[in-house]
């Protein structure tokens, strides 16, 4: 029972750590607001022109060859206004000025801003759409976000992006700058997957293997099986084992162990600290396959017989010096037979062989009947007989 009971909790443990580790992953911040163009940025592609001029500039595909390159912020001195010393770019008062700059966005970016400093007017135009809804006026002294504008989801495209900007002036002084703001979906790890969608997001797994599929990679699963039990500590941490059976005591649990060719044989008793006397009788091979293995239990006036093994594992404790040729000394395996002569019953067994002349070979045996209730579960050292670890080729 006390087996059963730490099972669940182990069972439980692995599913409110993945829990817990979903929850922390699912709440972190999947985008980042970002400048994607900064006030007084270089690289603008421009023209001035007569009100109205260059019809079209504005379009996604539009050539601009022909226009000059400069960097912002475009403008006339000597008026006096804050915001020209910051002045790049020289753009004549009584004209218009029509600008175009590129910027790169990756997809899934949401929340675009254009922010925008002008003095006199402005039109604003994201990959070809007007975003500021005509002409915009501003009469006094430019300042930094005279107008913010908000750019619809759906005019964003993953990749290169263009924005288009026609100042108008009617004299005295010019202006122009601008910014650009978005929620950029984050990467952190730089693996090419998106944090919103990459189960590792600190640690670069473009493949997004998930083992045990709980929602957390393998490059970052602290428990890569989902057993309960983290990789550091897990004697088979690539295979779910919770309650970490390790026959042999080689550090390698039962569940991943390599199975070790042989045969082991023997007979012997043991008896409990209440005095119970246990025999018991063997000839296992190392594989479930084969046929013609043989165990008997006898207890108590009760008989257990062996008729069909459906779990065999030979492993080598590193404790124990094999004193014979056999590479292995400890068999583990699951089976099914006859309890006083009935069937249905099953039978889990560990016998070691600890070298000769047996009085430290050990025998760990449960028994159970065919509605399952355990009717024997011993684990002591022998107190008559002996087994013996032989080896075969496989």
């Amino acid at each position: 029972m006390r087996r059963i009971v730490l099972l669940l909790a182990l069972v439980a443990a692995a599913t409110l750590a993945a829990t817990v580790a979903q929850a922390q992953t699912s709440s972190a911040p999947t985008t980042e607001n970002k400048e994607v163009v900064s006030y007084l940025d270089a690289g603008y592609k421009y023209k001035v022109v007569p009100f109205g001029g260059e019809a079209g500039f504005e379009g996604l595909n539009f050539d601009d060859s022909s226009f000059s390159t400069g960097d912002a912020a475009f403008g006339s001195k000597g008026f006096g206004c804050p915001l020209e010393s910051t002045i790049e770019t020289n753009w004549p008062i009584n004209t218009d000025i029509v600008v175009r700059k590129s910027f790169e966005l990756p997809p899934n970016t949401t929340n675009l801003k254009v922010h925008v400093a002008i003095d006199n007017d402005a039109q604003v135009f994201l990959n070809g759409e007007d975003i500021s809804g005509g002409m915009r006026t501003s009469v006094n002294c430019a300042v930094n976000d005279r107008y913010v504008f908000t750019v619809p989801d759906n005019v964003l495209q993953g990749g290169t992006n263009v924005l288009a900007i026609r100042g108008h002036d009617y004299g005295i002084v010019t202006y122009l700058d601008a910014k650009v703001t978005a929620d950029v979906p984050l990467d952190r790890d730089g693996d090419s997957v998106l944090d919103a969608n990459d189960n590792c997001r600190d640690t670069p797994n473009p493949d997004q293997t998930d083992s045990d599929g709980d929602n957390k990679g393998d490059a970052c699963d602290p428990d890569l099986d989902g057993d309960g039990t983290e990789n550091a500590t897990d004697n088979c941490p690539n295979t779910s084992n919770p309650g970490q059976e390790d026959a042999d005591r080689d550090g390698v649990g039962d569940a991943c162990e390599t199975n070790l060719p042989g045969r082991m044989t023997g007979d012997g008793s043991v008896t409990t600290s209440g005095g119970e006397k246990i025999t018991h009788g063997l000839n296992l091979a190392c594989d479930a396959t084969r046929t013609g293995d043989t165990l008997q239990v006898n207890w108590s006036g009760n008989a257990f017989e062996l008729e069909e093994i459906t779990k065999a594992l030979c492993g080598d404790n590193p404790n124990i010096a094999n004193s014979r040729k056999a590479i292995f000394d400890t068999h583990t395996g699951e089976g099914k037979g006859t309890l006083n002569g009935q069937t249905g019953a099953t039978i889990r067994w560990t016998f070691v062989d600890a070298g000769e002349p047996g009085s430290k070979d050990t025998a760990l045996i449960i028994v159970k009947d065919s509605a399952g209730q355990t009717v024997l579960d011993v684990s002591e050292t022998l107190d008559e007989g002996n087994h013996q670890a032989h080896h075969e080729k496989p």
